[in-house]
């Protein structure tokens, strides 16, 4: 009995350590393919995220490119609103408004401001001598010269066709606006040459002063206009 006893818990043993190592390989089997999925899972994690990072940047520089370009669109619209086409300077709106500001800048300090509207003479006989491309580009070039005598808070506009209007902020003393007359004044002593053809030019001018002879631009511009015309009669 002893000797099958002894045979018997040797076979036990011995089956007990086959099972063992078993385990032990099979854990180890286990552990390896555990960390293969570990790894396989964090490289596609990985090159996943990489793959949704790039995406995301696409997409960010995208509606960058998107923003940017509506914003240009709307900056640009809100130019072409506020300017004139031929000579881009500022339009009849864009005027009023620099008006109101000039009076308001002019009032705090008890300053005047000279409003002076310009008419060119004789505008027609340019159009039916050299054609409507050659006026427009005289139109232009006027436009150029006439934003040199502009500083600081001064602006130029055209009012249209052959028409512009000054305005010119904190006037200090009515010399200083005569003094701006004769710098419009002195742009048509030149000869004008436009596409190969020589212009001589003149213009007619009127100015109305804030608050002698009214608070509003409308009120200033229409009393520059008449000044203008009236300056045109005695000619």
């Amino acid at each position: 009995m002893g000797f099958y006893e002894s045979e018997i818990e040797e076979q036990l043993n011995k089956r007990e350590a086959e099972i063992s190592q078993l385990n032990r390989q099979q854990l180890i089997e286990l552990l390896g393919l555990s960390t293969f999925v570990t790894a396989f899972f964090i490289i596609m994690s990985i090159i996943l995220s990489k793959n949704l990072s790039k995406r995301f940047t696409v997409y960010e520089d995208k509606i960058n490119k998107d923003f940017e370009e509506l914003n240009r669109v709307k900056l640009e619209s809100q130019y072409q609103a506020l300017h004139d086409s031929l000579t881009q300077l500022p339009n009849r709106m864009l005027l009023q408004e620099h008006i109101y500001h000039g009076i308001e800048l002019s009032k705090k300090g008890g300053y005047m401001l000279a409003v002076i509207f310009v008419d060119l003479d004789d505008f027609k006989k340019i159009n039916d001598s050299h054609g409507h491309s050659v006026g427009d580009k005289f139109l232009q070039l006027l436009g150029k010269l006439f934003r040199k005598v502009i500083v600081g808070g001064d602006s130029v506009a055209r009012f249209g066709g052959d028409e512009f209007i000054f305005c010119f902020p904190e006037i200090k003393h009515l010399s200083e606006a005569e003094q701006k007359v004769k710098s419009i004044l002195s742009i048509f002593e030149q000869k004008f040459e436009v596409d190969g053809k020589s212009i001589y030019s003149s213009c007619s001018i009127g100015v109305a002063i804030y608050p002698k002879d009214g608070a509003e631009a409308e009120e200033l511009i229409s009393k520059a206009d008449t000044a203008l015309y009236k300056s045109k009669s005695e000619q």
